[in-house]
């Protein structure tokens, strides 16, 4: 095989690089071809065998700018998002394969197993994506991309998200090194590896799980952005939150209804909407959990002059459970912003107007919270891209057993956004060992329990639905949850053991 990449040159390392881009791409919702996941890195490193780091470095941005389009193009359905942005944001998530392609040469040298290496190297740039401060975006990993492959998918309660992603590398790089080496042995050690812990995942599948004590239910409202822009629009999109809330109370009796992200705006400010939402809960019998917003005006010295009005508004982005009988609401402001469309980091820093246009000054949390529904179980809310990060899921669901996801994909059209959103509120689920609800505005919505399987769905996009489905709400004592993400830690440790070794051997980089 390497005589063939070098026989052929730069066209075929190219070819095999944008194979690679394709293979994560098909891997992820919509297409959830999952089993195409391992050759996604498993093609990079046969692209990069035998090349210079500073060439692999190129193979590696090219896979991530050709499966950041891929992956992200959905973005383009977002007001204000242009070529310009795109090519941002592609060439920043193209950095993280570069660097993955020009330390492949140094992971050869390492005496650690080439593929044992190279995974944990992808899996610690994972890492470093999913906590980079403002710049960090976990969205569409390979550990994600596992979410309909339960079996292996169950190694997140153990390992979490990032330890599904090394399995998922550890595969493709293996059978990159099978080629490159002719030698079918060199699968042995991985093949045994992910066996153990498909089966191992096939059995807690099977295995018996607590009976369902507790009806839930989640409200697809659908409601469009010009709804929102007059009067009736709004009295119209209330009345089908009112008629599909009635509908599952009837359906299902659920104890438990939650609303999308932003369904209501002004919940906690309007006393006579919150009297309708207070009335909802008690006809229903439900505690209702409510995506709203409050917008509060403040004077604004950039306003003011030039025929400006001198304010601002300030936005909280709020889930509110409204209790049976009067109990006060219980609110919980999301704390996770997005960089960029909610607010903008590093306010000081002289960002480019071409790139960086107008934002919206929404305030964050202070911190987790936990809703108690009448009969004493906790629930812990989550609102719009929170559920990407599984260290923040994992400290806000402590004490709780069940996770509800609010959101509004509205933004994104009828494309993939909504799926691969959804997908990473399954792998949370999975990592915390308790069910998760998602209520989204314009779907899917859907139940899952607390090993990832989806027990009700929402069949369409853009269609109103109400999903009821009956859950047993989780305990939350997976090894995950109560050790963090140790196993990235220890990716990432040896990923950088294996480096330095590289640098310090000897050894030829090319097999």
């Amino acid at each position: 095989m390497i005589k063939l990449i070098h026989a052929r040159g730069a066209p075929l390392r190219l070819l095999l690089a944008l194979a690679g881009a394709a293979c994560w791409v098909l891997a992820l919702p919509s297409a959830s071809l999952w089993v195409l996941a391992p050759l996604a890195p498993g093609l990079l490193v046969l692209a990069c065998t035998g090349s210079t780091a500073a060439g692999a470095a190129g193979l590696g941005f090219l896979f991530g700018f050709a499966s950041a389009y891929g992956i992200w193009g959905w973005m383009f359905e977002v007001a204000g998002f242009e070529l310009r942005h795109s090519v941002v944001l592609g060439t920043y998530l193209g950095l993280f394969p570069a660097l993955f392609g020009a330390a492949l040469p140094l992971l050869r040298k390492s005496r650690l197993a080439f593929p044992a290496a190279a995974a944990a190297a992808w899996t610690a740039l994972d890492v470093l994506r999913g906590h980079a401060g403002f710049l960090a975006f976990p969205w569409g990993t390979l550990g994600v991309s596992q979410a309909p492959n339960l079996p292996l998918l169950q190694a997140a309660a153990v390992l979490g998200e990032e330890g599904v992603t090394f399995l998922v590398a550890l595969l493709g790089v293996s059978l990159a090194e099978a080629l490159v080496r002719r030698n079918a042995r060199v699968l042995a050690g991985p093949v045994l590896v992910l066996a153990f812990a498909f089966i191992g995942g096939a059995i807690r599948l099977t295995a018996p799980a607590p009976a369902p004590t507790l009806r839930v239910a989640a409200i697809q409202p659908a409601i469009l952005r010009e709804e929102r822009a007059t009067r009736s629009g709004e009295r119209a999109t209330l009345e089908r939150l009112e008629r599909l809330t009635k509908k599952a109370a009837a359906e299902g009796r659920p104890a438990l209804i939650v609303w999308p992200e932003t369904s209501v705006r002004n919940l906690t400010e309007d006393e006579s909407l919150l009297g309708w939402v207070r009335g909802l809960a008690d006809g229903t019998g439900a505690t209702l959990i409510v995506g709203a917003s409050k917008a509060e005006k403040f004077p604004s010295d950039e306003t003011a002059g030039n025929g400006g009005t001198g304010f601002r508004f300030r936005q909280t982005n709020l889930a509110v459970a409204i209790r049976l009988k009067g109990a006060q609401p219980q609110i919980y402001s999301k704390n996770l912003l997005v960089p960029f469309a909610e607010y903008l980091p590093a306010p000081s820093f002289p960002w480019p107007k071409a790139l960086v246009g107008k934002t919206f000054d929404v305030v964050p949390g202070e911190g987790p919270a936990a809703f108690t529904l009448a009969d004493g179980t906790l629930v812990a809310p989550l609102v719009c891209w929170e559920n990407l990060f599984s260290d923040y899921v994992r400290r806000a669901s402590a004490g709780a057993r069940v996770l509800v996801q609010l959101t509004n994909d509205n933004w994104f059209g009828a494309t993939a956004a909504p799926l691969q959103h959804d997908a990473a509120s399954i792998v949370r689920a999975v990592e915390n060992g308790l069910p998760v609800v998602v209520s989204s505005n314009t779907g899917p919505s859907l139940v899952a329990d607390a090993r990832g399987r989806v027990v009700a769905r929402a069949p369409k996009l853009f269609a109103e639905a109400d999903v009821t489905a009956a859950v047993s709400p989780g305990n939350g004592a997976t090894p995950f949850a109560r050790g963090g993400h140790l196993f990235g830690l220890l990716a990432s440790l040896a990923a950088a053991a294996a480096l330095l070794d590289g640098t310090r051997s000897g050894r030829d980089s090319r097999p």
